[in-house]
């Protein structure tokens, strides 16, 4: 599929906004966001299997009184979705055409191009073990994923037919680097390729099982 938006269109930091720089994997490059909640959709994205490509802050939105930056592009089955995040004060039940016109809209519609307006739909506390456990997992991924080699991972993969943990993992392998293990589970995991019990619900620790999908 042709990517539409492939880097950012603006790159300015705003005034007194905090900075996150980080690696986006499924992209191959540097990312820097302005925002905790665009830092959150972009773990979201990294860790949707269904995504595939992704863009931060793509195209800016020009048209009479309507006036806004696209915060992400995404690429999800095989279909194009534009995301918004949803400032503080806006009504979570406006629709599309209200908060970005309806030529904007019509133009989305059109292209083929999803609009999707993001608000905080999780609890502070499980959008937290979200956001810190996988990124750990991205960070891991980043600093180590080129020093594990494929035959590992693939048998790992192999592995993974019982639910293992990583301390089992451990007792199995007992040779290998712990951080190598860990970082081929975290692989498969972030491929799809993987599942990870309880990831998402309590904080990751070495003893949540790890199986194949």
């Amino acid at each position: 599929m042709q990517i539409r938006f492939a880097v950012p269109a603006e790159t300015r930091r705003p005034g007194k906004a905090h900075r996150y720089d980080v690696f986006g994997l499924k992209v191959g490059r540097s990312l820097t966001f302005f925002h905790p909640q665009a830092l959150d959709r972009w773990i979201d994205f990294e860790r949707d299997r269904a995504v595939t490509w992704y863009c931060e802050r793509p195209v800016r939105i020009n048209d009479g009184k309507f006036k806004r930056l696209v915060d992400f592009y995404a690429i999800r089955q095989e279909k194009e979705e534009l995301s918004f995040i949803l400032k503080p004060g806006e009504d979570p039940d406006c629709t599309p055409e209200e908060l970005l016109g309806p030529g904007f809209v019509q133009w989305c519609h059109q292209s083929e191009i999803a609009v999707r307006l993001i608000s905080s739909d999780a609890t502070p506390s499980h959008r937290q073990i979200i956001t810190n456990n996988w990124g750990h997992i991205l960070r891991e991924l980043s600093a180590f994923g080129r020093y594990v080699p494929a035959q590992l991972t693939d048998s790992i993969l192999l592995e993974l037919s019982n639910p293992r943990t990583l301390d089992e993992l451990q007792l199995r392998y007992p040779k290998v680097d712990p951080i190598l293990l860990k970082v081929a589970s975290f692989s498969l995991l972030h491929r799809g390729l993987a599942s990870c019990a309880g990831i998402e619900q309590q904080p990751f620790s070495s003893s949540l099982p790890f199986s194949v999908l």
